[in-house]
């Protein structure tokens, strides 16, 4: 599993920028220490192939999802918002397990699970990045 330094030194920043958020913020949270340690030390890249975009906290990012979609059922109130795909379904982190989750809107809002941590998503972003060069 990758470290929030070492996604630090391989994400080319001149290309997809990166948010940080607030630590007194995310440490509000019932997110798992590992979680809080990569939002904190890394964050999340402004966008990310394939199709995704990150928000910072200005924008409602790192927020709680009824928040930003208030038609959303009481069952959402642990989906914490980050950003949205390229088709605008959110991504969130579920606050009860740390998994990295888009509600799919279109679909019943069906939870739809993208990676189980934030370290192996950005481990994946960085091997698909790698794709792309290739």
């Amino acid at each position: 599993m990758i470290s929030p330094q070492d996604f630090l030194d391989s994400w080319n920043r001149d290309i997809y920028g990166l948010i940080n958020y607030d630590e007194k913020i995310i440490n509000s949270f019932s997110l798992s220490p590992g979680t809080k340690d990569f939002l904190i030390k890394a964050g999340f890249p402004e966008s990310a192939p394939p199709f995704l975009t990150f928000e910072s906290a200005d924008n409602g990012g790192g927020d709680r999802l009824v928040k930003k979609n208030d038609q959303l059922g009481t069952m959402y109130e642990k989906f914490l918002y980050f950003g949205f795909t390229g088709s605008g379904y959110p991504v969130c982190i579920d606050e009860s397990n740390s998994k990295l989750v888009y509600i799919d809107y279109d679909h019943d809002n069906k939870i739809v699970l993208i990676n189980t941590t934030i370290a192996n998503f950005a481990e994946t972003l960085l091997v698909y990045l790698e794709f792309i060069k290739k």
